[in-house]
């Protein structure tokens, strides 16, 4: 326990979060903190640390008050899960962002061949076409499964979303994966998803 809570302290850095506050409400929250003795910042900090059930935080009641307060703001409002939130629930947020940029990455392939050669093998062609169907398959089982229970999804607006998410989510963790560690992700799931029979000949 307590050599994960040092590992988490190691990882502490400065976020950038904005929030969107009347002068009221902002001078009330800083004449608030200043009365409690601590800063807005500290403030939202131990929030979130007992919201999350940070290792970095003590209280095991404040940990249930904010869990309690966070589930009621989540079932005072009628949602229906966004594409992104469903693959979050699933657990599978990152494996079919992985996947969709390994797709990417075989599809550009295969336009590079195209415009690299005058004559081309069929063999090779193939090769590429089967990878990228592979990845297809995967990224259309769960689309078609959100289908499922949201009929009327726009697909193409719930992927743009979910990039848009993914982007907003890498600046802010910004610093927390090394570049060649994610390279490594990525060729990694690569390897798994298609099994390389063959080579293209260049």
């Amino acid at each position: 326990m307590v050599e994960l809570q040092q590992s988490e302290i190691l990882t502490n850095k400065k976020r950038s979060i904005t929030v969107e506050l009347s002068d009221e409400d902002s001078l009330r929250i800083f004449e608030k903190c200043t009365m409690a003795g601590f800063s807005v910042s500290a403030l939202v900090q131990q929030f979130i640390q007992d919201l999350v059930d940070s290792n970095n935080s003590y209280d095991s009641t404040k940990i249930e008050l904010a869990e309690r307060w966070f589930q009621r703001c989540e079932t005072e409002k009628i949602r229906s899960l966004s594409f992104m939130q469903y693959l979050y629930e699933l657990g599978d947020v990152d494996y079919f962002l992985r996947v969709m940029a390994v797709k990417e990455r075989w599809q550009k392939e295969l336009q590079d061949y195209y415009a690299e050669r005058e004559e081309y093998d069929e063999e090779d062609i193939s090769f590429l076409n089967e990878n990228i169907r592979g990845c297809d398959g995967t990224l259309k089982c769960y689309v078609s499964d959100y289908l499922e229970v949201n009929p009327s999804a726009d697909m193409e607006k719930e992927i743009h979303a979910l990039k848009d998410w993914n982007n907003q989510r890498e600046k802010f963790l910004q610093g927390i994966s090394e570049p060649e560690e994610c390279e490594r992700e990525g060729e990694a799931l690569e390897e798994s998803h298609v099994h390389r029979q063959t080579k293209i000949r260049r």
